[in-house]
């Protein structure tokens, strides 16, 4: 399901050492750029289309639904653009799952002209699933991952938190309004760094940055997910640089442990039974070859969990998440630990 051990450790631990920040390339955006990314505050956003008709169109050969978003600026005024809507995901995809699904935006050129979406052809939402709190709750979580990724990376998807507003064109359909995640397209993120996106599945190994595919890894055990594939391009986006190297940068996070959704489950194939269990699956190595990568964790502790002062988080939640990369950070503390419960499979 994911990528295995059974990597030669010289492999990794000269690229850990020769890049120990992970990033292949220098961000090259401007300041004018990226207007709707360029805040950490939560948009306030009204999306306005035939709600109905949208959520039911959820086949293999969907269609795009014509709507409008209108955006609330700090001045008062609203800005307002025609996009087109259409539901995505796979499993999240599923009326069983999600009765609201994610999202993805689309906006021509034109309609994003002096607005937050300039720039911004095809956006993804992810959205509350479910119209409750626990499931609103889930997705500042998913959001939190994103933010604490990003301070460990610039290679890395932009997102922003928005408070939206759905209302139905046709008027039979209740508005609801509920916290979303708004995530930049990996084209603009290849764009920003200089790359290009593979969409090729079956990536060989020896073509993938050692020191950013540990990286990636390590992260994905600190918040417990095992959800990801990068021979299956599963929840995982591949750039590759000038040279032919190819960098590994996940997203879609809610079957991360640190969420624990009630709707994620391990695949049947692993060794875990719940998804609170964390294993990693990256490449093999000796400790030693992993110390630059803690490291870095180390250094942003303190930023990661303050990200979880998020004010609309609920208590319980922030300290459940705290508690949970607390753990992770009593391991890589412990010698002995992480070569037997983090490289046990390696062995």
């Amino acid at each position: 399901m994911m990528l295995k051990c059974g990597v030669r450790h010289a492999l990794v631990g000269l690229a850990i050492v020769a890049s120990s920040r992970g990033a292949a390339a220098q961000d090259t955006t401007t300041s004018a750029d990226r207007s709707l990314f360029a805040a950490d505050t939560p948009l306030q956003m009204t999306v306005h289309t035939d709600i109905r008709a949208l959520l039911r169109d959820r086949g293999e050969e969907r269609t795009d639904h014509k709507g409008t978003a209108r955006v609330s600026r700090t001045d008062g005024g609203v800005d307002s653009a025609a996009i087109e809507l259409r539901t995505r995901g796979v499993f999240r995809r599923r009326p069983a799952v999600c009765p609201f699904p994610p999202l993805r935006l689309s906006i021509s050129r034109r309609a994003g002209r002096h607005t937050p979406f300039e720039g911004e052809r095809r956006i993804k939402l992810v959205t509350h699933c479910r119209n409750t709190d626990q499931y609103e709750q889930y997705v500042l979580q998913e959001y939190l991952i994103y933010r604490a990724y990003a301070l460990l990376t610039d290679l890395s998807l932009r997102t922003r938190l928005a408070r939206i507003t759905y209302e139905d064109a046709a008027g039979r359909e209740k508005p609801v309004t509920r916290f979303g995640i708004l995530i930049e397209h990996e084209d603009r993120l290849a764009e920003r760094h200089r790359m290009r996106v593979l969409e090729d599945t079956g990536t060989h190994i020896a073509r993938l940055d050692p020191a950013q595919t540990v990286f990636m890894a390590v992260f994905q055990y600190f918040i417990g997910n095992t959800d990801w594939s990068i021979r299956a391009l599963h929840n995982i986006v591949l750039l590759a640089d000038s040279a032919g190297r190819v960098f590994p940068v996940p997203y879609d996070f809610d079957w991360a442990g640190v969420i624990a959704t009630r709707y994620a489950q391990p695949d049947t194939s692993l060794p875990i039974r719940s998804v609170k269990e964390r294993l990693y699956s990256g490449y093999c190595g000796v400790l030693e070859d992993f110390e630059p990568v803690f490291a870095r964790f180390r250094e942003r502790r303190a930023a990661i969990e303050a990200l979880y002062d998020l004010e609309p988080l609920e208590r319980d939640e922030r300290e459940k998440a705290r508690r949970y990369y607390a753990e992770f950070y009593r391991l890589i503390d412990d010698p002995a630990r992480v070569r037997r419960e983090m490289l046990k499979l390696c062995q």
